[in-house]
């Protein structure tokens, strides 16, 4: 009965992601926004262990791979998207009701295409998920879940309209870099990988205390961690790639000078 248990546990790990990502729509469209932002977190959680769960207990297999991919869809595909297309076209509405369904729509494509990509060419041995190719598909929800957790916030600084439209922008991005070749680090696994000090305990103690005190400031860290992560990386790679281009420039005048 031990043995059946613990086979299981990944699995039963892994509805939970579905489940949470399940009730987060269900309550989008009883437009309950907030609640369903911070489901698609609770999503997150059950999703960084049910990889970690299945590995330790030596319990990894094609069948847990593709429950995983099937969650991760509704959870940080479907929902986010409705999450995003619900927000924008609240009162005032940002754009014409097509085209944030067309964008919300490309996203979700992409997020299909980004797990099946996912599912292919990645095996089951721990080494091969320390890295994504493209953005993973739970960064970019969060990126979203996040930013419309933070609306409030940064609604007082800008207008709603601006708003809503950079998050219609940003919706797009996202789904354009879940498919990419960009090179991601999985924080969730290189997080629970390795031993922490001490003082990474009493950091976090620190944290949550001050979360206690303050809440928004929880909200925006976790909205600036997210877009850093998401947009960090292809800015830097882009950076890279404009040096090298003008490196190669100046070296070819470089050396026309030196031929002339």
């Amino acid at each position: 009965m031990k043995k059946i248990s613990i086979k299981i546990l990944p699995s039963i790990i892994t509805l939970g992601n579905l489940f949470c990502g399940f009730l987060a729509i269900a309550y989008i469209a009883e437009n309950k926004i907030t609640a369903a932002a911070w489901l698609i977190f609770a999503g997150m959680v059950f999703d960084v262990f049910d990889g970690k769960v299945a590995r330790l207990t030596k319990n990894s297999s094609d069948f847990g791979m593709q429950l995983d991919s099937l969650s991760d869809m509704i959870s940080f595909g479907v929902a986010p998207a409705f999450l995003a297309k619900v927000y924008i076209l609240q009162t005032p509405a940002a754009c014409p009701a097509r085209m944030a369904w067309i964008i919300c729509l490309l996203y979700v494509m992409c997020t299909a295409l980004r797990l099946a990509r996912f599912n292919v060419e990645t095996d089951h041995d721990e080494s091969a998920h320390l890295y994504f190719k493209g953005l993973a598909s739970p960064g970019a929800a969060g990126v979203i879940a996040s930013l419309v957790l933070c609306s409030e916030i940064i609604t007082t600084i800008i207008p709603v309209f601006y708003f809503k439209i950079a998050l219609l922008s940003v919706t797009f991005f996202l789904g354009a870099l879940m498919v990419s070749q960009v090179r991601y680090i999985h924080f969730g696994i290189q997080f629970l990988k390795k031993r922490r000090p001490v003082t990474h305990l009493v950091g976090v103690i620190f944290f949550l205390a001050l979360i206690a005190i303050e809440p928004q400031i929880f909200v925006l860290s976790l909205t600036s961690g997210f877009c850093l992560y998401a947009f960090l990386v292809p800015i830097q790679n882009l950076w890279k790639k404009q040096a090298i281009q003008h490196e190669a420039i100046l070296c070819g005048e470089a050396f026309v000078e030196a031929e002339a």
